[in-house]
């Protein structure tokens, strides 16, 4: 039928009212309530009803009643959702762009948070930033967190170094980049 009535003793068939979209009833409803989602369908009985088949990387969002891009995905709603390049984030499903990581940082394509953020080789800080340069006389060849290491004794590094041979022997030392140096005799 696809119709309901509340109205007792109704004159016409105009007090039957329709179901939403996607909805059906049977005949000799009473109530809103009464019509329920049809096959492929999902929502509340007598409230909207949607598609089940949400695009890939989206799912259904019953505040706004569409389906929406998951985070770290963006895109249109009800539309094609496409993952956060590397070195960005999106904390936050919808359709809203992608967030570009903080200075100094990078992150995985796909990333769903700030904290997805690692300071890049040459930089420490927590994850999500801020990213400091590594000091003179220091590097770091990892990305992450982690703190950066001394260059071996007798040797410098400028700043932001990102790896043990950027450790220079100092003057009046001699011997291999990143490796001990002596003293010159």
């Amino acid at each position: 039928s696809g119709k309901y009535s509340s109205t007792e003793g109704g004159p016409t068939s105009e007090v039957c009212l329709s179901c939403r979209e996607h909805s059906n009833s049977s005949s000799g409803s009473s109530a809103e309530s009464d019509c329920v989602c049809m096959e492929g369908f999902t929502g509340p009985d007598g409230g909207p009803c949607w598609s089940q088949d949400c695009p890939e990387y989206s799912a259904w969002s019953s505040v706004t009643g569409v389906c929406e891009c998951v985070k770290g995905y963006t895109g249109p709603d009800g539309g094609t959702c496409v993952e956060c390049e590397a070195g960005e984030y999106k904390a936050s499903a919808g359709s809203g762009g992608c967030t570009s990581c903080p200075v100094n940082s990078h992150s995985l394509a796909g990333s769903a948070a700030v904290r997805d953020c690692r300071c890049n080789a040459g930089f420490t800080g927590p994850y999500g930033g801020p990213c400091w340069s590594c000091e003179a006389g220091k590097y770091k060849a990892n990305p992450g967190s982690a703190g950066c290491s001394h260059c071996p004794a007798g040797s410098h590094s400028s700043t932001g170094s990102t790896m043990v041979e950027d450790c220079l022997c100092n003057a009046g030392y001699t011997g291999q980049d990143g490796d001990t140096c002596v003293a010159c005799a």
